[in-house]
């Protein structure tokens, strides 16, 4: 099971979808959650700004993804590397 640390309080998720590489775009997330292919803990989840938090849970496609707090003290780096803005994710180096 993957994780995605969070920056902030929280993560979008949409988001989420696209920064554990589940779709390839904030587009392609739209889809997938209108259409009722993506699992909030367990539960069918139909909006696309559901604010996922430590300890959620979002399966996709059989694929599953967690979301966990960042651990104190920890040098974090952006996936992305500052490629993306808005991203709200951040991933251990």
């Amino acid at each position: 099971m993957e994780t995605i640390k969070l920056r902030d309080e929280y993560i979008k998720l949409g988001q989420a979808l696209k920064a554990a590489g589940m779709v390839g775009s904030g587009v392609d997330a739209k889809f997938v959650i209108e259409d009722g292919l993506v699992k909030v803990n367990g539960q069918v989840e139909y909006q696309r700004g559901k604010k996922l938090r430590a300890g959620d849970v979002v399966t996709f496609e059989g694929n599953t993804v967690k979301i966990e707090e960042r651990p104190a003290g920890h040098t974090l780096v952006p996936k992305n590397h500052g490629q993306e803005r808005g991203n709200n994710t951040i991933h251990d180096n």
